[in-house]
């Protein structure tokens, strides 16, 4: 099925998760049953083809089950390709006596793990990777789009990044997009899980990352920044840009001094509270339950007393390493840090990468 000039070139195989179905909205667990698609599913099929209408691609070949063949009919509706070929090998795993339960209900009834008429995983992995080299084989040196399942698609990326990623680790999207490319006998996946919007627009996603507070608070820290000034203007001129009215300052017992500096400077333009590390006088034996001598530091203290003080913006001030994790975790108010406990290079870690 191939020609002789296909035999160099490589293969690339997209591989496709079928869209929704009324069993994957439930929750049900979803194999051999042939479950059709429902609305949202379709319109994740015609989302998915959206990736392939730019580029060329020759063959579609899909599993049996219906919410796959639709799935497939879809896409190769959108980008005129006539034929879709059927492929038993890629059909989904057989969950046995599993199938269409609910994840308590497979917990309840299964607690073992052990499932009557499961398909073993390593006869599924063996399977989908015959599979796979069959269509490899078949349509060598061709633009392949496969439609098939989860559990299937999963064993494949399992296989080939060698349990790096795919079965036990990667929950596949409905209608993502997994692509592989073969030559000269390595396989390479280029990517995998991924839907059309975020291959075409890779933006939208980080977009999603933020809240509309946080584009706020990004705008300000980008009009804020003050060239040639020094850290402690910058964080003057964005609590003024932010409306900040309360600021913390959460220092360590061995720089009295220095916050005090600070203290001041903040307080020409703002209500500062400022608490030490040894605040609650906490014995360390007590607190770590060890025969630790002395006072313990407290950064959760520290938070809860400038939460107690209602702060708008902490200032993490030479606190120790790991104390100043737990006093960013505790912070009520959102934490900037102006000074790092370094024994060696008197606070200033940098001077570790100077030349």
């Amino acid at each position: 099925m191939y020609s002789k000039d296909s035999v160099n070139l490589p293969t690339t195989i997209c591989i496709i998760r079928h869209g929704e179905t009324d069993w994957n909205s439930l929750g049900k667990l979803q194999g051999r049953e042939d479950i059709q698609l429902n609305e949202l599913g379709r319109a994740q099929a015609l989302e998915t083809s959206r990736y392939f209408e730019s580029e060329h691609w020759d063959i579609i070949v899909s599993s049996p089950l219906k919410r796959a063949y639709e799935t497939a009919q879809i896409i190769a509706s959108r980008i005129s390709i006539p034929t879709v070929h059927i492929m038993d090998e890629i059909i989904e795993r057989s969950y046995g006596e599993a199938s269409g339960l609910l994840p308590e209900e497979r917990r309840s009834r299964f607690p073992d793990g052990i499932i009557p008429g499961q398909e073993e995983f390593e006869t599924l992995r063996q399977r989908a990777m015959v599979g796979l080299e069959k269509i490899a084989h078949d349509y060598r040196g061709k633009r392949i789009i496969v439609i098939s399942h989860g559990g299937l698609t999963n064993s494949i990326l399992y296989s080939l990044s060698g349990g790096e990623f795919g079965s036990f680790k990667t929950r596949l999207k409905n209608g993502c997009i997994n692509k592989i490319i073969t030559e000269n006998n390595t396989w390479l996946v280029e990517f995998y899980n991924k839907t059309t919007e975020e291959l075409l627009n890779p933006m939208e996603k980080q977009k999603r990352l933020y809240t509309e507070a946080d584009i706020k608070y990004m705008r300000i820290a980008d009009r804020s920044m003050m060239p040639g000034k020094n850290r402690v203007d910058e964080i003057i001129n964005y609590a003024e840009m932010a409306g900040i009215k309360r600021i913390g300052i959460a220092n360590c017992v061995g720089m009295p001094k220095e916050a005090a500096k600070l203290k001041a400077r903040l307080a020409e333009k703002f209500e500062v509270f400022s608490v030490d590390c040894k605040v609650g006088k906490i014995k360390s034996s007590e607190l770590l339950n060890d025969d630790s001598k002395g006072t313990s530091c407290n950064p959760a203290g520290q938070a809860a007393y400038l939460a107690e003080n209602h702060t708008e913006l902490n200032i993490s001030f030479g606190l120790c390493m790991g104390h100043d994790i737990i006093f960013n975790q505790k912070s009520k108010a959102p934490v900037t840090t102006l000074i790092v406990k370094d024994r060696e290079h008197k606070h200033n870690p940098y001077k570790e990468f100077e030349d």
